[in-house]
């Protein structure tokens, strides 16, 4: 069966139509042999849980991506959404765990490195500490504030990617900083 767009018929009677066109430029076609079967035995290729389902108003994105038709085009724009999904998790995970190798820094690290200083400092001017020990602490306690700077950088720049992947800045980011060692703001952190 064929449709000429108002009506369906039989392949028979269009086989008719193929071959009387002779004010046509195309050689007509030999369906001489053409071996055809009832379409009502043909297995369906469509199941029924492959079809859309519609949406009503207020449906939220991923609802209405799960909503589509399990074919084609739909089934991109799911893996598309899958995708960026997975980028998003894996740059939040890496922004929160920069985060958090900053607030060590920033609560344990630098406090140990700074009393440190301080006391080598102590006994360096009361004499039972030579220069060399002093200069030692100070380039551990000078290691420790670079690896803090190092931190934020991978901070900041996990949450620049996050941003990126989202499409939008993210709240609190660029004012929620967390406090320095001193008690003040350190630029761009957020805690979160």
């Amino acid at each position: 069966m064929v449709s000429d767009g108002w009506h369906v018929r039989p392949l028979t009677t269009h086989h008719s139509l193929l071959t009387t066109h002779h004010h046509s430029r195309m050689k007509p076609f030999d369906l001489h042999g053409l071996k055809t079967y009832d379409l009502q035995s043909r297995p369906s290729k469509v199941f029924v849980e492959d079809l859309g389902k519609p949406a009503s108003a207020g449906t939220r994105i991923g609802d209405w991506l799960d909503s589509l038709p399990r074919q084609l085009a739909a089934n991109d724009l799911r893996r598309v959404r899958d995708r960026v999904a997975s980028e998003v998790e894996q740059l939040y995970a890496r922004a929160r765990t920069a985060l958090l190798q900053h607030e060590i820094f920033f609560t344990t690290h630098i406090p140990q490195a700074e009393e440190a200083l301080r006391v080598t400092e102590a006994a360096y001017q009361s004499g039972s500490a030579d220069f060399l020990a002093l200069m030692d602490t100070v380039r551990a306690a000078l290691a420790v504030h670079l690896e803090h700077v190092a931190a934020q950088a991978d901070f900041e720049k996990a949450m620049a990617e996050l941003e990126r992947a989202v499409g939008s800045e993210i709240p609190g980011h660029a004012s929620g900083a967390p406090e320095g060692p001193h008690g003040g703001r350190t630029a761009g952190a957020s805690h979160g």
